[in-house]
């Protein structure tokens, strides 16, 4: 009998709420900031928004090594799973797949043929990937076999949109994502880029001119990009911005979207450190992208 064990990495944005009590590990990273390291998931949230906005430096992050990986997959294969699946932030942003597939290795050259494992490059970032691993989550709890699961996790992670309007460009200039004088600029000007996530790469798609305009620009894009509405629940993801905001976003998705349901969710600290804490943004899903999942399997 398959028992499945769900495997993922911290820039999902999970919280230890979201997965409690269900099968998964997530390989947190540490972070370095303030004088102090913490796993990604134990971080307090609001207080990490607050520092990054006062910090001169960007804090330094470290992802989970092969042998913790190793670790997750032994400490699985003892619990009686007979089969594994993780999945990771986007290959075109960060090594976690291979350093995932390393600890693999290591466990299966160990133990050949204990346990079947996939891994999968989510070609997304923060909850555009972490919500798909709930659904596959409820999937599993459903009593779907380990290759429905994975199938599911692939066409969804094909499927799921993000779309995100960044209030500052201070933080972004200390990451090096954009130049100081673009930045200098962007805030004299009010500028609010509107950036989308799709298929492993972070674009922008248009320009927003102070904070008035941007949960109209959110949901247009939501309402002009979304399938199948009626069968999803959407997801907000926020961190240092005005409640109001969260607030208007929330009641115009529901006015103009025919959804489930609209959930919140805080940005986790990869997305906070890289694009700042001042950010808002929707997770969906819409037409697949045309590029294949790339999975790792026996």
């Amino acid at each position: 009998m398959e028992k499945v064990m769900f495997f993922i990495d911290s820039p999902c944005d999970l919280t230890r709420e979201d997965i409690a009590g269900r099968p998964v590990r997530v390989n947190s990273a540490e972070v370095m900031y303030g004088g102090k390291c913490e796993k990604d998931i134990d971080v307090d949230r609001p207080s990490y928004y607050k520092y990054l906005v006062e910090c001169k430096e960007v804090p330094n992050t470290a992802m989970a090594t092969p042998e913790e990986w190793r670790e997750g997959f032994e400490e699985a294969y003892k619990a009686g799973y007979t089969h594994g699946v993780g999945m990771t932030i986007s290959t075109t942003a960060s090594s976690v797949l291979q350093t995932a597939n390393v600890g693999r290795e290591m466990f299966l050259s160990e133990r050949p043929g204990a346990m079947k494992i996939t891994l999968i490059d989510s070609r997304a970032y923060s909850v555009v990937y972490g919500c798909v691993m709930q659904s596959a989550l409820e999937l599993n709890e459903k009593g779907a076999s380990f290759a429905e699961i994975v199938e599911h996790i692939k066409f969804g992670l094909r499927r799921s949109h993000g779309i995100m309007c960044v209030y500052s460009l201070k933080c972004m200039k200390k990451s090096g994502r954009i130049s100081g004088m673009s930045a200098f600029v962007g805030e004299a000007l009010g500028i609010r880029p509107l950036l989308r996530v799709r298929d492993g790469v972070i674009e922008p798609v248009d320009k927003i001119r102070g904070d008035k305009g941007v949960t109209d620009k959110l949901v247009d894009y939501v309402a002009e990009h979304i399938t199948h509405s009626e069968e999803q629940t959407l997801t907000i993801l926020y961190g240092l911005v005005p409640e109001d905001d969260i607030d208007r976003l929330e009641r115009r998705l529901l006015e103009r979207v025919p959804c489930k349901a609209v959930r919140r969710h805080t940005v986790g600290c990869a997305v906070a450190t890289n694009c700042g804490p001042e950010v808002l943004a929707v997770q969906f899903y819409g037409k697949p992208y045309d590029t294949e999942i790339w999975t790792i399997e026996d």
